[in-house]
C-alpha cells in the first residue's frame, strides 16, 4: 500500500477528494468557518484521483470507517454518482457530496457562480484570485477560463489571500459531516 493508503487507514476522520484544487478550497473554508485548518480537528483531506474512489471506498467498508468522497458530478449525476458508485450509496459511513446542479459540473463553475452577483464576479472574489490586481478588470468568461486552465494556481490564490470569498453549499455540506 502506498504513503494515502496507510494515511486513509491510519485517520480518524477522512475526507477524499479529486484534487489539489479542491483540498485547498476545502481547507480555505474549513478555515473561514472554523478559524483553524481541518487537521487540528482530526480531519485529514486526501487527494486521490476520482478513479481510485472505489478502491478507498473497499478500504472504508472492511473498515466501517466514515468516510466523506467529495466528487464532481461531470455534467451527469444519475450516471457519474448514482451509477459509478451504486454499491456505495447505501453505505451509513460512506458520505458522497457532490454540486447538485449539473451546469456547475466541476469545482470551478461552482465556486464562479457562488461569488457573482447578476452573473458577474464580485470584487471580493476578483481580488481573492487576483495576484498584483491582474482579475480585477476581467469578465465572467475570462475568470471562468483562468479558472479552467489554472486549476491549482486560482486555487492557491484564493487559500493565500486575505480576502474572503463564498463557497458553494456541498463543500460546507462536507465540513458538516464532523459536527
Amino acid at each position: 500500500p502506498g504513503y494515502d493508503t496507510l494515511r486513509f487507514v491510519l485517520a480518524k476522520k477522512v475526507i477524499l477528494v479529486e484534487g489539489p484544487t479542491d483540498e485547498m478550497i476545502l481547507e480555505r473554508c474549513y478555515l473561514d468557518d472554523k478559524g483553524h485548518l481541518p487537521l487540528v480537528d482530526g480531519i485529514d483531506i486526501i487527494v486521490v484521483d476520482s478513479l481510485a474512489f472505489k478502491r478507498y471506498c473497499d478500504i472504508a467498508v472492511l473498515l466501517s470507517k466514515k468516510t466523506v468522497i467529495i466528487t464532481d458530478n461531470d455534467g451527469d449525476i444519475q450516471k457519474n454518482i448514482q451509477e459509478k458508485y451504486a454499491d456505495y450509496l447505501n453505505k451509513d459511513y460512506l458520505v458522497f457530496i457532490y454540486e447538485k446542479d449539473e451546469d456547475l459540473n466541476t469545482i470551478e463553475p461552482s465556486v464562479l457562480a457562488v461569488n457573482c452577483i447578476n452573473s458577474e464576479p464580485t470584487e471580493s472574489f476578483k481580488a481573492a484570485i487576483s495576484k498584483n490586481n491582474s482579475m480585477i478588470n476581467k469578465s465572467y468568461s475570462e475568470i471562468k477560463l483562468f479558472m479552467e486552465n489554472n486549476k491549482t494556481e486560482w486555487a492557491f490564490r484564493v487559500f493565500d489571500s486575505t480576502t474572503k470569498i463564498v463557497y458553494p453549499r456541498y463543500i460546507h455540506d462536507a465540513i458538516k459531516q464532523f459536527d
